[in-house]
C-alpha cells in the first residue's frame, strides 16, 4: 500500500517535476526500468483505466447533474471507499508530513491508493 501512497502522489505532482530522471541506469540499456516487466504492462493497463473511469464518472456528475467539481470527486471517492475501512490516523497524519498534504488530501490519497 506504501508503494501505492507514493506513485499516487508522484502522479498528481508529475506536472512540477522532471518526466525522467536525470541520469539512467547502465542497466536500462532496453528503455524500461529494471522494475518493469510484462506483469507491470497488466497492473499499468488496470490502473490506466481505473483512472480512465474515475475521470468520466467526475465529468458526467458535472455535465449531466451539475455538480461542483469538488462535490462530484467526493462521492466518486466515497464510492471507490465504500466497504473498506478509513485509514488509521496514524496513517493520514503520516501521509500528511511525508507529503505535505493537508488532512483531507492526504485521506483522498490514501484511499485512491489503496484502490489501485
Amino acid at each position: 500500500m506504501k508503494r501505492n501512497i507514493d506513485a499516487t502522489v508522484k502522479e498528481s505532482s508529475i506536472n512540477k517535476k522532471l518526466s525522467r530522471p536525470l541520469s539512467v541506469p547502465s542497466s536500462t540499456t532496453s528503455g524500461k526500468s529494471h522494475f518493469e516487466t510484462n506483469g507491470d504492462n497488466t497492473i499499468i493497463s488496470a490502473k490506466a483505466e481505473f483512472l480512465r473511469r474515475v475521470s468520466n464518472s467526475i465529468s458526467h456528475l458535472i455535465d449531466r447533474h451539475g455538480y461542483s467539481r469538488s462535490r462530484a470527486s467526493e462521492l466518486v471517492l466515497g464510492e471507490i471507499q465504500k466497504g473498506n475501512p478509513l485509514p488509521s490516523e496514524d496513517e493520514i497524519f503520516s501521509a500528511m508530513e511525508k507529503y505535505h498534504l493537508g488532512m483531507n488530501e492526504a485521506l483522498e490519497a490514501i484511499v485512491v491508493s489503496s484502490a489501485l
